[in-house]
């Protein structure tokens, strides 16, 4: 028995077609819905921070910046919760889907995605706080910079490559 196995395999009532048609479309619309959610505010975050990198840091973009970085955070957390709920939904219905390669690589770029918010949230956001007043890249050191930049980086090639990846069959 894998660690995925569902005790509702083993009941087919639970199992109808048209529960689990309204399952995988519940789910698609959650999936669907936060991921424009996370992708939208990280590119927006990205390209206003981009715009604002020879300018001076106000405490209202700062304060911009936190507030539609929760909204990614959250799109996150739901992608999480609704992939998890997809994986349970093929190990229940579909079991040959769920070793597909496709489904682990979104499981990954999803992971990555997660790690690098969270950088952005400790040393990100912190560091957007302090500067305040100044230039956004204005008297950092070259490793400190290539930090911030990479961060940025790092989620704009990660949402582009899940948002492909969504189009993409199971």
């Amino acid at each position: 028995m894998s660690a995925f196995d569902l005790s509702l395999a083993s009941s087919p009532a639970l199992l109808s077609p048209a529960l689990l048609s309204y399952a995988r479309t519940s789910l698609r619309l959650i999936h669907f819905g936060r991921l424009i959610l996370g992708f939208g505010g990280a590119a927006f975050l990205d390209l206003t921070l981009s715009r604002y990198r020879w300018t001076a840091v106000t405490a209202e973009l700062v304060d911009n910046v936190e507030w539609i970085s929760r909204f990614v955070a959250r799109g996150l957390l739901m992608l999480w919760l609704s992939g998890i709920g997809f994986l349970l939904l093929y190990q229940a219905a579909e079991p040959e889907k769920v070793p597909n390669p496709k489904i682990w690589a979104k499981v990954i770029i999803v992971a990555i995605l997660t790690i690098n918010g969270i950088a952005i949230h400790r040393l990100v956001l912190p560091f957007l706080r302090r500067q305040v007043g100044k230039h956004l890249l204005a008297d950092i050191e070259p490793r400190k910079r290539a930090a911030l930049i990479g961060c940025g980086v790092v989620s704009v090639v990660s949402w582009v490559m899940r948002w492909c990846s969504a189009r993409l069959p199971n």
